[in-house]
């Protein structure tokens, strides 16, 4: 029975200091506005990265901007995008209805990351906010 207890524990100490990810995932990303243009249509485009900074794929993803306009109004609008691996960056557009507002400030205001076997991560808050236009 001590033999038993033993070669279990001993197991399970390998696993985890062989770094099984398996057992312990985690789903994250770093999502960046790179350059925001206004557009001759009536609408924003919007740069942005996202970096996988987790240890298991992101299955898909949805990015939420919102927008300050100078009438003290917001816009928001969103994108989404699939299968970016651990490690992996994604270097993507989208446009952003404006209509016939002036956007001052552009921001993402929530992520939502997707792995279909273990499950949803929500990211909120003012993420990465840059004037309009941005082009650094």
């Amino acid at each position: 029975m001590k033999r038993l207890i033993l070669l279990i524990l001993i197991v399970l100490t390998v696993i985890l200091l062989s770094g099984c990810t398996n057992l312990f995932f985690r789903i994250d990303a770093v999502v960046r506005i790179t350059k925001v243009e206004l557009t001759i249509i009536g609408s924003l485009k919007v740069d942005y990265t996202l970096t996988n900074v987790g240890n298991t794929e992101i299955d898909y993803y949805e990015i939420d901007f919102k927008g300050k306009c100078s009438d003290n109004t917001t816009i928001s609008d969103w994108t989404n995008g699939l299968n970016v691996g651990p490690g992996e960056t994604r270097v993507d557009y989208t446009f952003v209805s404006i209509g016939d507002k002036e956007v001052q400030q552009l921001y993402i205001s929530a992520i939502t990351l997707k792995n279909y076997n273990f499950g949803t991560k929500y990211i909120t808050g003012i993420i990465s906010p840059v004037p309009v236009p941005y082009n650094p």
